[in-house]
């Protein structure tokens, strides 16, 4: 796991070397064991490691048997050994032992193909000299995150964002006609980012830079179509062979290797499958929260969960409590690594869990993912009962929705899902999910912007990139067009970005083995009454769980992984909630109202329903525009040594006209 940067440019040598140097600096936290940079004359390639596999000569950049094709990569490729084997018998002379040798030589051997042999989490660069062309691409989830822009003085791409600021070439700056689609879904949709000309490549793409043309396209779709004759035979056997195969792929290091354990079914099977499969005891992680915030807020406590399966499977399990201690100090600080404004709280509690990990282990398991494979979430549920709710005569369904405009919100959940549900409901199914999907929806941000900032910034279509997913499987059942779009917007862009940069700001490795490409090519194939039975969500994944796990944990109602945020906004945070949110800064702003913001706080106040969550979401975006806009932090964190002699020197080197690479 690691931190890639790179400039293609027609800048001299040393003024390359110097800017990507500033820019791997930025990102010692993914790569704190080493750093490394290329150079010749057309590029720059940056590399920082945390040292997993082959600790000993798996220092990157790396390249071909003569030099002629370079490579930077952030991941794991799983089935690395298999591919070294067949590149072998091809007559590909390899130096290392790591995962990552195995894409310059696949590259050299089946072209822009190769990336369709590879089965992990990867973010890559490779550059052909031959060609003088630049290759990027990302795993087919988004499992690990490729920023990149185009300047006057050339092309940039990163781990992360702020390492292109640290360029230099990239200004850093807002891009506010992004902040409507944070507002609704906690999150920006691929390609797009806060930043001004700062683009994300999304998953399952590969970007290639040749002749000064960028050319991003797709080499995987993420499509859902049920194939029932596949699942004839025994099902919920096949899916527990195929978690098995997946943590086992996945359970390759050469350093210590544990997993979080939330009691959840998702992590309890991770879990199960990786003691079943190793025989050995692992060390697992969880966090809970003080018992006031517990009993303040609407988290589960899955504390005895999570025991019971820590017992159960013998683990060292280590219990971390998280409190609203120095959380002021530490916001700024989240949402410096963050990137961007996220607007979900379990970032938090994603980073505290791993950096109490950190202490033990490098690598952790985690059952992320499980929810979009298997159809976990409520909401997909709601929408196989919407379909029963349509057929119910007019009158009745009109009574049912001025019923649900009088219910209650507040803590009680039953009837904030009920209202939620009965507003959703008059709806097509498309714009029925999309109202379950936003926070914000583009009705209620035309009050909660400015009217100068909705005229400026509000006039896209939100859903539009949904509606393209949405219909690109018109001829599947509602709940497979649900999947393929939260495979492809909701997971990566949410959950696997806070996962990446929580985990990879306290400089530990998280590996999500129920997005092993393997097991989710058969998911994608599942029939949907394996997925849904009745009100029974994860049909099939929990029946292939039984006898491997607890009935207490198969049968227990979901809880989200999140944070007692309703209870820290009442509290430690309500100060800076007090300012960040208050009146005479947002009309200093000029992009939210200041009466909506208030009436908002209001109602949270008297617990007219949960609002936690939305504030939360205006609090990250403030916090990320003071890091990065109001008062930009240094980005480029210490000044580069002097151009290494090696480099300084060079006139001619290969025909390539490359250097070897440096330590820094």
């Amino acid at each position: 796991m690691c931190g890639i940067a790179g400039i293609l440019s027609e800048a001299e040598i040393g003024t390359r070397y110097r800017q990507v140097h500033a820019m791997t600096r930025s990102l010692v936290h993914r790569g704190p064991n080493d750093g490394r940079i290329y150079v010749d004359y057309h590029v720059a390639l940056g590399f920082r490691r945390l040292a997993i596999i082959d600790l000993e000569s798996g220092a990157q950049p790396l390249s071909n048997e003569d030099g002629t094709v370079w490579q930077v990569f952030n991941g794991e490729i799983y089935n690395f050994l298999e591919l070294r084997r067949r590149l072998l018998a091809k007559g590909h002379i390899f130096r290392t032992r790591s995962d990552s040798e195995v894409i310059v030589h696949a590259y050299e051997e089946w072209g822009d193909d190769f990336v369709h042999e590879l089965k992990g989490m990867f973010a890559l660069a490779l550059w052909d000299s031959r060609r003088r062309r630049l290759v990027l691409a990302v795993d087919r989830f988004g499992i690990k995150p490729l920023y990149y822009a185009e300047g006057d003085e050339g092309f940039v791409f990163a781990s992360e964002a702020k390492a292109l600021f640290a360029s230099g070439i990239v200004p850093c700056e807002a891009d506010y006609s992004t902040l409507p689609f944070h507002m609704a879904f906690l999150t920006a949709p691929f390609p797009r980012t806060m930043f001004k000309g700062v683009w994300k490549l999304a998953p399952g793409h590969m970007l290639v830079v040749e002749d000064g043309r960028l050319t991003d396209r797709a080499y995987w779709n993420g499509t859902f179509r049920e194939t029932p004759e596949r699942w004839r035979g025994e099902p919920f056997e096949d899916i527990a062979k195929a978690i098995d195969d997946a943590v086992m792929a996945q359970s390759l290091s050469d350093v210590p290797l544990g997993a979080f354990l939330s009691g959840g079914i998702d992590s309890s099977a991770v879990c199960e499958a990786l003691v079943r499969g190793t025989g050995k005891p692992i060390e697992t992680y969880f966090i809970s929260f003080a018992q006031e915030d517990i009993e303040r807020d609407i988290l589960m406590d899955e504390q005895r969960y999570a025991r019971m399966m820590a017992e159960r499977l013998r683990t060292m399990h280590h219990e971390i409590t998280a409190t609203s201690d120095g959380l002021e100090r530490l916001l700024p600080r989240l949402a410096w690594h963050l990137d961007e404004p996220i607007g979900d709280p379990a970032a938090i509690t994603t980073y505290l869990v791993s950096k109490a990990a950190r202490e033990t282990l490098t690598v952790l398991m985690s059952g992320v993912g499980g929810d979009e494979i298997f159809g976990g979430y409520p909401r997909y549920l709601a929408m196989m009962l919407l379909a029963r709710y349509r057929k119910l005569p007019a009158p009745l369904r009109h009574l049912l929705h001025m019923i649900g405009r009088m219910l209650p919100g507040g803590r009680n959940a039953l009837f904030r899902n009920a209202r939620k549900f009965l507003r959703a409901a008059e709806n097509d199914p498309f714009s029925a999910y999309m109202r379950m999907l936003s926070y914000f929806s583009p009705e209620e941000q035309r009050t909660l912007f400015t009217a100068d900032f909705v005229s400026s910034f509000c006039g896209e279509d939100l859903y539009a990139g949904h509606r393209r997913l949405y219909e690109d499987v018109e001829d599947q059942p509602v709940l497979n067009r649900l999947q393929a779009i939260d495979l492809r917007t909701f997971l990566p862009c949410l959950n696997l970005t806070y996962t990446d940069r929580m985990s990879m700001a306290a400089s530990i490795e998280v590996r999500v083995p129920l997005l092993y490409d393997d097991l989710v090519f058969a998911m994608t194939t599942l029939p949907v009454e394996l997925k849904i039975r009745g009100r029974i969500r994860k049909y099939a994944f929990k029946k292939s769980m039984v006898g491997r796990l607890p009935e207490d944990v198969i049968l227990r109602r979901k809880a989200g992984f999140g944070a007692p945020i309703q209870s820290w906004l009442a509290g430690p945070m309500r100060e800076m909630k007090n300012e960040l949110l208050g009146d005479e800064h947002l009309r200093r702003q000029g992009i939210f109202s200041p009466q909506a913001v208030r009436a908002l706080l209001e109602a949270e106040e008297r617990q007219e329903d949960y609002y936690a969550n939305h504030i939360w979401q205006l609090l990250a975006f403030q916090l990320w525009h003071r890091v990065f806009i109001d008062d930009p932090a240094d980005l480029s964190p210490a000044s580069p040594p002097p151009l290494p002699p090696a480099v300084s020197r060079a006139e001619g080197g290969n025909a390539a006209g490359s250097f070897h690479y440096m330590r820094i």
